[in-house]
């Protein structure tokens, strides 16, 4: 099993860019699990395809930046939120060498793999998967992340991620303000090592373990 882990999924640096090329370039299909929106964001299909559709800024994006992974855009398979998971979907999701989780709401983002019912579909085989995810999508590798105050937080709280890391805690976007800081005192009495993602940060782990990585921090 492989976790690539970032706070953003489209990096231009050009050793991030070797080190996650190394590991997604022979992948078959990367599955992206597109559930992670704010609600304030989008509440219906329609407001979700101007977000997420082929033809939206991230999307185009998104595209780029796997391209620059060595992933083209033929390769991919949405998870659409608001279309029901078929059998064939579920399928697809279990047998992906890679999967996607994009950056948002990682609160939000769990909730709705429990209720769409996914994670046994998403974890099957986990040994001989990829896992890549970007803001968000790195924090809910975790079987906990916490989620500290910001424009869309108003306070520290803690939540379940996967079943895929664990014995760390991970902070994304890490800025070394004051406040990010006094937070993160407040996190590390738990006796939790916190691994700390700059914006260009490349975060690997290979089996559970912390593997390698580009300008990761430690708390």
């Amino acid at each position: 099993m492989i976790n690539i882990l970032t706070s953003h999924t489209l990096l231009e640096g050009p050793k991030q860019i070797t080190l996650i090329k190394n590991y997604l370039k022979d992948v078959k299909q990367v599955v992206i699990i597109l559930y992670s929106f704010f609600d304030s964001d989008i509440t219906n299909r329609d407001q979700y395809i101007k977000y997420y559709g082929s033809d939206s800024d991230y999307y185009k994006k998104l595209v780029q930046a796997f391209k620059n992974y060595g992933v083209s855009e033929d390769k991919f398979y949405i998870v659409d939120y608001f279309k029901s998971l078929t059998p064939l979907a579920i399928e697809i999701i279990k047998c992906a060498d890679c999967i996607y989780f994009p950056g948002g709401a990682p609160d939000l983002f769990m909730d709705r793999i429990h209720k769409k019912n996914i994670i046994s579909a998403i974890t099957y085989n986990k040994e001989n998967k990829i896992f890549f995810g970007s803001s968000a999508g790195a924090m809910i590798q975790f079987t906990e992340f916490f989620i500290t105050p910001d424009d869309k937080y108003t306070k520290l709280s803690y939540h379940r991620g996967l079943p895929l890391l664990k014995n760390s805690y991970i902070q994304v976007h890490y800025h070394k303000n004051r406040t990010e800081i006094r937070y993160l005192n407040k996190i590390k009495k738990e006796e939790k090592p916190i691994i700390l993602l700059k914006e260009d940060s490349v975060c690997i782990f290979q089996n559970g373990s912390l593997l390698t990585g580009i300008n990761i921090l430690h708390f």
